[in-house]
């Protein structure tokens, strides 16, 4: 662009091969191919934040909360999701897994 604006023109593949040889090469984001998946399946999506932070309840079994740990033993990864009863501590179930 700032080759034609002083009125000179050349062609895009002499002007590719002259910034390769400068290493004036940019990099190009690509577009993200899983983003529209996630929007499309709906599978990230978020719900409304009905406990407020409020984590104590009257009655065990009435609200729960979840986490995902990253084991590494050598080479290979495991992940490990555990529910736990938010009112009485307790872990009501887990599963532990060589895939996310």
């Amino acid at each position: 662009m700032e080759i034609q604006k002083k009125g000179k023109f050349m062609n895009h593949k002499k002007v590719l091969r002259l910034m390769k040889k400068y290493d004036l090469l940019s990099r190009v984001r690509r577009k993200n191919p899983y983003k529209n998946m996630a929007n499309a399946s709906q599978e990230h999506r978020t719900k409304k934040n009905i406990l407020r932070r409020n984590f104590r309840g009257e009655t065990p079994l009435q609200k729960f909360g979840t986490d995902i740990t990253y084991m590494g033993e050598q080479k290979n990864w495991n992940y490990l999701s555990v529910v736990k009863d938010m009112v009485t501590g307790e872990i009501v179930s887990h599963k532990l897994t060589p895939h996310l």
